[in-house]
């Protein structure tokens, strides 16, 4: 689902705000199921991303990864293993994170223990 924003024929040359999110379920990172040919008008990322514009620009994306430290490629490209690589048009705007360091994990659950996007791992 997507979340549009007007600005009403403002000019602006700065997007700023703060996402907090919280791991609920299997994220998959970069997964390559989401697309086999990704482009930014695909879903590429189990996440947040957020663009501009008509035909749309990348600004930045939020990605959720499965685990911190498991071998899944639905890891965070950064994991130890390391999931799959974003995209080649994001280059580096992008952070992923997340919420669970190692298995188990509950489908049902949600993890407010570590937010995600919040860098602190």
């Amino acid at each position: 689902d997507s979340v549009n924003f007007t600005t009403s024929g403002l000019q602006y040359n700065k997007v700023c705000g703060r996402v907090v999110g919280y791991q609920l379920g299997s994220p998959d990172g970069f997964h390559a199921h989401f697309c086999s040919d990704c482009t930014i008008n695909k879903a590429y990322v189990d996440g947040i991303s957020i663009t501009y514009g008509i035909p749309r620009k990348h600004i930045w994306t939020l990605a959720a990864g499965l685990y911190e430290t498991e071998h899944l490629v639905y890891n965070c490209p950064c994991s130890s293993p390391a999931g799959r690589q974003p995209p080649s048009f994001l280059g580096s705007d992008y952070y992923c994170e997340s919420g669970i360091h190692m298995r188990p994990y509950s489908t049902s659950t949600p993890y407010t223990d570590d937010a995600l996007w919040d860098g602190e791992g």
